[in-house]
């Protein structure tokens, strides 16, 4: 498994380079949302990149390279290539919580709890921050309106 974090999250972390980029298209303060985002996903890439040098290995197998190992990670990347994709049709709202919820069953495992409150409050804290205090037209979509 320390393979595969340490191959996807490389490969997430150069995604993110041209995504900065594309922000910067935006007018004023609405690059700084998208940034932010680049910068946490970034960040959280590296730390996975990271924590796959450090410690035991969790996964005691005959040490090849599965692609089991790989599906759960991949999975995660198209759908949210996807939800980034339809943001540009249904706005950023509709779309991040389609993703949540697609991928509540294949991520939340046990902890579906916890999984919930993470989800409602991230989003809470988005609107909030971009929306209210930054007014970042987050909410605004072709199909949608406003």
């Amino acid at each position: 498994m320390a393979w595969a974090d340490r191959i996807i999250g490389s490969l997430i972390i150069l995604a993110c380079i041209p995504f900065w980029f594309l922000a910067d298209r935006f007018p004023e303060l609405a690059g700084n949302f998208p940034k932010t985002v680049v910068v946490t996903i970034a960040g959280l890439s590296a730390l996975m990149v990271g924590r796959s040098f450090v410690g035991p290995e969790i996964d005691v197998g005959t040490g090849r390279l599965e692609a089991r190992a790989f599906a759960l990670p991949l999975l995660v990347a198209i759908a949210s290539v996807l939800a980034v994709l339809a943001m540009a049709f249904v706005g950023y709202f509709p779309a991040m919580i389609a993703l949540c919820i697609g991928l509540f069953f294949p991520l939340a495992g046990n902890r579906r709890l916890l999984y919930a409150v993470a989800v409602i409050s991230s989003l809470a804290f988005i609107y909030v921050v971009f929306v209210l205090l930054l007014g970042v037209p987050l909410e605004s979509s072709p199909f949608f309106g406003r």
